[in-house]
């Protein structure tokens, strides 16, 4: 057997991490433990070592059964990639939880080395929805992921809004990345495969079940260098992946809601505890800076280049309207420029790459003056 199959295995168990194998080496002050040897030590070795009953009998009858090799001719199948801990794909801000998975099934494009969560509850407001939108817009259109949890809500809003502007999101589910769940959210679901990522720890198959959610929160925390928290009651699911981010000295925004709405009411106390408070999207932009993803064209600097990029038609249309009027909203862009608004933040999306244009404030864009721009890292 090999060592991915052998991952795939103890990962299906539910009750092993990587944790397990981390606890094991400090105890014994050896080696990594290969999870092949782990396999075959045999069924008197699982239980010694703490395995329930469950995983016992799922290791016995999956060995019996190949449960590995149909698991990745089903993945082979559906373009599932299989990402195993300690392998050079597997995300590394995933190590600093204190019980990595052992296995991420992935559908889509390779997971990022930099993203910004956007979580909250199921049931938002019109307004949070909106809020969330705007974040996740501005924060693609500065080139970074936008990571979420795949439900209804704020979840969806944060999606979408990234994809409004050409960005790339990655949806942890609590289930197999073979399962729409809610089934609502089928479409969505398929539009982030094209430009994103489905992610999740559990095997192929997995329906949602009330914990397999809570689990699903610490992974999203955990690829997550900044989390933002919109709407979320005292109890639930946003406000264990804000936790489990606070302890990982992650940064946690929380939106501000009024003191009567139970949806704000876990996020407001988010702020009590010491979050940041996310009261302006332009301040929230501006605690970027000094990444190698921010303009530095908001730091005008002043080293100079000869030309400008190859820009389409459109996009150059866009940066000249921009040097000419000054600060305007993307509704003010696309009639002047005679474009529909999406076009628009698609276009924004590649001038902002290109450190032309910056968000100067809530859903609205600025050009960086010719003769300030700085010169790319």
């Amino acid at each position: 057997m090999d060592k991915l199959k052998a991952f795939m295995l103890l990962n299906a168990t539910g009750t092993v991490t990587a944790r397990f194998f981390k606890e094991v080496e400090m105890a014994s002050s050896r080696e990594p433990l290969d999870p092949r040897e782990l396999i075959e030590e045999g069924e008197s070795f699982w239980r010694r070592v703490g395995f329930s009953e469950g995983a016992v009998s799922f290791l016995k009858v999956a060995l019996k059964e190949s449960w590995a090799e149909r698991e990745l001719e089903r993945c082979s199948a559906l373009d599932v990639m299989v990402i195993t801990w300690g392998s050079d794909e597997y995300p590394a801000l995933l190590e600093d939880l204190d019980d990595p998975p052992l296995v991420l099934y992935v559908i889509g494009d390779k997971l990022p080395s930099f993203g910004v969560g956007i979580v909250g509850t199921r049931r938002c407001t019109s307004y949070g929805s909106r809020v969330a939108g705007l974040i996740s817009e501005n924060v693609a259109s500065l080139g970074m992921d936008v990571i979420s949890g795949g439900a209804l809500g704020i979840d969806s809003a944060a999606h979408k809004g990234c994809m409004s502007a050409g960005g790339k999101t990655i949806a942890v589910l609590g289930t197999g990345v073979d399962v729409v769940y809610p089934s609502s959210n089928r479409w969505l679901f398929e539009e982030i495969k094209e430009s994103g990522s489905l992610v999740s720890e559990y095997p192929l198959g997995t329906k949602a079940r009330q914990w397999t959610f809570p689990r699903r929160n610490r992974i999203i925390a955990g690829l997550s260098e900044k989390l933002v928290v919109v709407e979320a009651p005292v109890k639930s699911g946003a406000m264990i992946t804000a936790r489990v981010a606070m302890d990982l000295g992650r940064e946690v925004w929380a939106v501000p809601g009024r003191i009567t709405d139970e949806s704000s009411g876990g996020s407001n106390s988010l702020i009590a505890d010491g979050a940041h408070v996310l009261y302006d999207v332009c301040a929230f932009m501006e605690s970027f800076r000094g990444h190698q993803l921010f303009l530095k064209g908001l730091g005008l600097g002043v080293s100079k280049k000869q030309s400008l990029p190859n820009l389409s038609e459109k996009q150059m249309e866009i940066y000249e309207f921009l040097c000419k009027y000054g600060e305007q909203t993307v509704d003010n862009i696309a009639v002047g420029c005679k474009m529909d608004a999406a076009q628009v933040l698609q276009e924004l999306g590649y001038l902002s790459i290109e450190e032309l244009v910056f968000p100067s404030g809530p859903g609205r864009w600025s050009a960086i003056p010719k003769g300030t721009w700085t010169e790319k890292r």
